[in-house]
Parts: structure tokens; C-alpha cells; sequence
């Protein structure tokens, strides 16, 4: 086995160890010790993969991002549009990121400015959300269908941070999936296309 595996495997034990732990305990009531205990490691061997909570924190996220992407892209149904495409991802991320074990801990009012900064800030998270709508997007920017001036990863900050606010308002959780469509296309989709 190489060490490169090792390595792999040891970082994945040490991500899902936390996920564990930030599921019962919560996200601040967990220490590193915590974790670690939890993965069946000395605390040196995890601050060897994360040298911070917050380092071990971006890394469950992203897992929970790859595992919320992979949802939609099981339930989604291709659509002819870009923007109703990106409609129904921004509607089924209301719905359903309630859902995801660490949902309260992302968007609770002491998190959101970290999520926010941090995800939107971080490479490999903006990636894990950008791929998918890569080709859809291209495709849409060659038909027309969206303004020449906007990129990718612009339209992925703005749509990030819409959603972050919007979730951190409560009251905004009793529209139907119509009247969220309708708010979303009115605040932001208007705003993109051609």
C-alpha cells in the first residue's frame, strides 16, 4: 500500500470521524480531541491532516456539498434551459438542505458569515459546485440564453450567496416550490439572462 493511500485513507477516516461527532455534539460543542478519539487516533496524528477545526470543518463540508450535489444530480430532470435548470437546483437546495445531517450548523446565524467566506473563498468547494454546471452553462452562453458578461464562477458566488441569505430567514420557509421558482427568477435569474 502506498503512503499516498495511507494518507487517503487516514484523511477519510478522520472526515468521517468528525462528520460523527458534528452530527451528535454539534459543530462547536466538538473538540478536535473529539474527533480524533472518535477516528481511533492521537490528536498529533490529526492535526497532521488538519492542523485547525476549521481546516476539519471545510473538509466535512465539502464532503457534505459532494453528497448534496450528488442527490440533486439523481433527482434532477434535464431541462432544455440553463436558467430553469439552475431554477430548480436553487428550489431543491431550500427544500432540501434542511435534510443534510449539518444543515443547522452551516446556516445557523453564528456560522453563516464562516460558510460563507470560507465556501465561497475555497477553491476546491467553488469547484465542486462549478463542474456540474460547466457544460450547461457553455451551452447557454453559445445559444444565447445568458448575458455575454457573466462568468461561471460569478454566477456561482452570487447564487451561494443568495441562498445563504435566504435560508438564514426563517419566514422565508413556507413558500411552495412555484413561489420559490417565482422569487428566485424575479431576484436573480432575471438578472442573468440575455
Amino acid at each position: 500500500m502506498s503512503e499516498q493511500t495511507v494518507s487517503f485513507d487516514v484523511s477519510s477516516r478522520l472526515v468521517a470521524a468528525a462528520r460523527n461527532c458534528y452530527r451528535r455534539k454539534g459543530v462547536t460543542n466538538t473538540t478536535m480531541s473529539d474527533i480524533a478519539s472518535e477516528a481511533g487516533v492521537v490528536r498529533a496524528t490529526l492535526y497532521r491532516y488538519f492542523p485547525s477545526k476549521e481546516a476539519m470543518l471545510l473538509a466535512v463540508f465539502r464532503e457534505e456539498v459532494k453528497d448534496f450535489l450528488a442527490e440533486f444530480q439523481h433527482r434532477a430532470t434535464p431541462q432544455g434551459s440553463f436558467c430553469r435548470y439552475l431554477l430548480d437546483f436553487m428550489v431543491f437546495c431550500v427544500r432540501y438542505s434542511p435534510e443534510m445531517p449539518l444543515h443547522h450548523a452551516v446556516f445557523s446565524e453564528q456560522s453563516a458569515l464562516w460558510v460563507s467566506r470560507t465556501f465561497i473563498g475555497d477553491p476546491e468547494a467553488l469547484a465542486l459546485v462549478i463542474e456540474p454546471l460547466r457544460e450547461p452553462f457553455n451551452r447557454a452562453r453559445q445559444s444565447g440564453e445568458l448575458r455575454a458578461d457573466i462568468t461561471l464562477e460569478e454566477l456561482s458566488e452570487i447564487c451561494t450567496r443568495q441562498l445563504i441569505s435566504y435560508q438564514l430567514v426563517p419566514e422565508n420557509n413556507g413558500r411552495s416550490d412555484e413561489e420559490l421558482s417565482d422569487y428566485f427568477e424575479r431576484l436573480f435569474i432575471g438578472g442573468i439572462r440575455a
